[in-house]
């Protein structure tokens, strides 16, 4: 049971959160919520899970990050083994997922069934959850497969370079459009952390782990996406 925020924008273990500061809406809004997936869904995470530990693998989603989507009074967490999730903010449901549909999960009905359908590329690693000023959901694609993929599983795409990316959520018709990327000419190998965060009408990009920890990049966009620094 986890207390949490509806005015958290952006907390995750593998950056820096991100908090609006009006603090009396905070004390306003603070609420409990627990993970409540339905039964059928929640036999499906078991099953994924009982491959993983018959493999001697980490039992593990590897969350780290999570938004509000205030439009849709929703959680929006990252799991960087398998998927973006939507959570009802009330009642827990678990009401949609984003994800690569080559990894282990899309091959449970429950879970496939709350997958959104991707026009372009889907997040694969994924960090740093948020939604912009347009209501877009804004994320950094590592770019990189599960690392606790039972044997005999697909383990995902791993296109070995990152990119952030924004996508349109249309909940009505369970789709999910890219309509931005920044790939770099795809020459930044960042498979771990990393993030990006709106600030105005800019962007600031963290390649946190670029060759897997040798160097950190700082990328500023400016409105245009284009590179300023």
């Amino acid at each position: 049971r986890h207390t949490r925020f509806r005015n958290v924008t952006g907390v995750q273990t593998c950056a820096l959160p991100i908090y609006e500061r009006d603090r009396k809406y905070r004390r306003q809004h603070e609420a409990s919520l627990t993970f409540g997936p339905s039964p059928e869904t929640l036999a499906d995470f078991r099953r994924e899970f009982r491959d993983a530990y018959e493999a001697e693998l980490p039992l593990t989603l590897h969350t780290n990050a999570t938004t509000y989507w205030k439009a849709q009074d929703q959680l929006v967490v990252s799991g960087r083994e398998d998927f973006v999730m939507g959570v009802d903010y009330n009642t827990g449901a678990l009401k949609w997922l984003l994800g690569d549909m080559t990894k282990a999960w899309a091959q449970y009905p429950s879970l496939r069934k709350l997958a959104l359908k991707v026009t372009g590329e889907p997040p694969v690693g994924q960090h740093a959850v948020s939604f912009t000023s347009k209501g877009e959901l804004m994320l950094f694609d590592n770019g990189t497969g599960s690392f606790n993929a039972a044997p005999g599983t697909s383990p995902g795409i791993s296109r070995g370079y990152a990119a952030p990316r924004k996508y349109k959520l249309n909940l009505r018709t369970m789709t999910a459009v890219e309509i931005w990327n920044y790939e770099h000419n795809r020459t930044v190998f960042s498979p771990i952390c990393s993030s990006i965060y709106e600030f105005g009408s800019s962007m600031l990009v963290d390649y946190a782990s670029e060759g897997w920890g040798a160097y950190v990049r700082l990328l500023g966009l400016d409105r245009n996406g284009s590179l300023a620094f």
